[in-house]
């Protein structure tokens, strides 16, 4: 949010590889929440050093789980619900991009699409991981 000439980040970047060995940080935040999905976004070049940031390797998040283990049901089923639209909609894009040959032999692209609809039947659609999202959550 902007707070005067500055910006002042309020939430958390979850992700960043190798980030407890660096002393700068990409991060892409959204600065414009009215505008349209793949804009209103600025890069910002973060000291990772300011006492404000906090580095924390990943296995804080299995530190936490452990910590409040009745949240794991809705944990799982949100990462499970966001895994396959993202696998979905990257093989659809994928395929948009590359046309015909996607569906063929010769180009990997097939074999993720494939593999995309497979996982869906098999571990669950992203409807049906949001449909158990929100019984956790009304229960």
């Amino acid at each position: 949010m902007r707070d005067g000439d500055e910006w002042v980040v309020t939430r958390e970047k979850v992700w960043t590889t190798l980030a407890h060995h660096v002393k700068w940080c990409m991060l892409v935040a959204r600065t414009d929440p009215g505008a349209r999905k793949h804009q209103g976004l600025t890069y910002f070049l973060i000291n990772v050093e300011q006492p404000e940031v906090q580095v924390r390797p990943l296995r804080h998040a299995a530190w936490a789980a452990g910590q409040e283990p009745e949240s794991l049901p809705l944990a799982a089923a949100t990462a499970a619900a966001s895994a396959a639209d993202t696998a979905t909609r990257v093989a659809k894009a994928a395929l948009q991009l590359h046309g015909g040959i996607g569906f063929t032999w010769e180009h990997d692209l097939q074999l993720f699409f494939k593999r995309a609809t497979a996982n869906a039947h098999l571990l669950g659609s992203a409807g049906e991981h949001r449909d158990r999202i929100a019984a956790l959550v009304v229960s």
